[in-house]
């Protein structure tokens, strides 16, 4: 599962989304995977609620940092306990390594991981994925850090479908932008 408030909040308030997910993962038949961000807290917590395999992906390592959470972080609080959470590195919203010091919530182990990300201006992104298979060089033909995180979620679900990685490599390689997604028009058009 890998939401942000531009997607979800069209339906629902976020905080409410992610807790009316946790019983419906509850009662998901056993042979199934769920693939969760887990630079995300309030849906890694979700994990809890799944009796079967769950896949966590996210940021392994990256430069690109913010410095502090910025207004527009969706998850300030443990979604287990309330308390602040307090964050080692932040990497977009409230998307980071983070911990709860009051009841040690934090960031689960990562199954699929980024590192060496690059942002190519507004034309790519492109990152090093790690699986439990090995790693392999993506580029994808969108911009922008956030398109890191879908490209992970991506790569989860189909290494939990069990595509190879040259599979799931070519697959994000031909991934384009969407009408009214992520189109460029030239200035004064």
């Amino acid at each position: 599962i890998h939401c942000v408030r531009g997607r979800l909040d069209r339906l629902v308030e976020v905080a409410q989304g992610m807790l009316r997910c946790g019983p419906v993962l509850d009662h998901l038949p056993g042979p199934s995977i769920v693939c969760l961000n887990g630079d995300d807290p309030p849906v890694a917590i979700l994990g809890r609620y799944f009796k079967g395999k769950t896949i966590y992906f996210g940021i392994k390592e990256s430069t690109h940092l913010l410095r502090e959470l910025p207004q527009s972080a969706d998850s300030l609080n443990c979604p287990n306990c309330g308390h602040p959470l307090h964050y080692e590195q932040i990497y977009l919203g409230h998307q980071g390594k983070y911990f709860c010091h009051n009841c040690q919530f934090h960031r689960p182990d990562l199954d699929v991981t980024a590192s060496k990300i690059s942002l190519d201006g507004l034309q790519s992104v492109r990152f090093e994925l790690h699986t439990p298979r090995g790693s392999v060089e993506i580029r994808l033909g969108v911009p922008g850090f956030d398109n890191v995180y879908n490209g992970l979620a991506a790569a989860a679900g189909g290494s939990a479908l069990g595509q190879s990685l040259s599979h799931i490599q070519s697959g994000l390689a031909e991934f384009k932008a969407s009408v009214g997604g992520i189109e460029q028009s030239p200035a004064g058009a």
